[in-house]
């Protein structure tokens, strides 16, 4: 009967513990939750994160983070959105459109105007087709336009040592142009290190007076790799 009954208490045990064993054991595991990609090196070859910027599971292969889906190596989509503060329009020479505050920048490829390297320049980084968007207001409060006066904006794309191009668009600043928008944009090829900019100059201008801009805002995004 003794026999029995520590026969019967050791099943209990053992259901008892088995039950615990159970209960603790998770189900599911939670990955580490990244929104930028740590580094990946030989040492953290078979690390695994999840993406939060890409919703995606990606591994290291001891030197850049993959996506198993498809098995390559995983690509942030460039996109940008910044803008500056309200800015006189000079007239002597055509110079930078100036930017202090980022919206987003996924790819950290756009420069803020106290980077130490390239200040207001987006840097392609990958070939691809890009759209560049750039939208401001007139600010006219100090200032009275002559007939034929007009604020030329450039678009400026570079590469160092090897090109440079612009595109203008060229607005008139009329009487009653106080906070009309000023709008343009443009699609560009671009290869890798390609350097964008915004810059504007003032022409014809009145003998008295300051052109001004309103908060400028400057983005873009990749539309398609190449």
């Amino acid at each position: 009967m003794k026999q029995i009954l520590y026969i019967f208490f050791f099943i209990i045990s053992l259901t008892h513990t088995f039950g615990q064993a159970v209960t603790i054991q998770p189900n599911t595991f939670q990955l580490p939750k990244v929104s930028t990609n740590p580094a990946c090196t030989v040492a953290d070859k078979g690390k695994v994160v999840f993406n939060t910027t890409q919703n995606k599971i990606l591994y290291c292969n001891g030197s850049a983070w993959i996506d198993p889906e498809s098995g390559t190596t995983m690509r942030t989509t460039p996109a940008f959105s910044a803008d500056g503060n309200s800015q006189a329009v000079r007239s002597d020479q055509f110079y930078s459109v100036t930017f202090n505050f980022e919206f987003f920048d996924l790819s950290n490829n756009f420069n803020l105007n106290d980077a130490a390297t390239d200040p207001n320049k987006f840097i392609a980084p990958d070939n691809g087709i890009y759209e560049i968007d750039f939208n401001t207001k007139f600010d006219m409060y100090s200032f009275s336009p002559a007939e034929d006066t007009q604020i030329v904006f450039k678009l400026s794309e570079s590469m160092p040592n090897q090109y440079y191009r612009s595109y203008s668009f060229v607005f008139p600043v009329r009487d009653n142009a106080h906070e009309h928008a000023i709008q343009f944009s443009k699609v560009l090829k671009l290869a890798p290190g390609a350097r964008v900019s915004v810059e504007m100059k003032l022409e014809n201008p009145p003998t008295f007076g300051t052109l001004r801009i309103g908060r400028p805002y400057f983005s873009g995004h990749l539309v398609s790799w190449l």
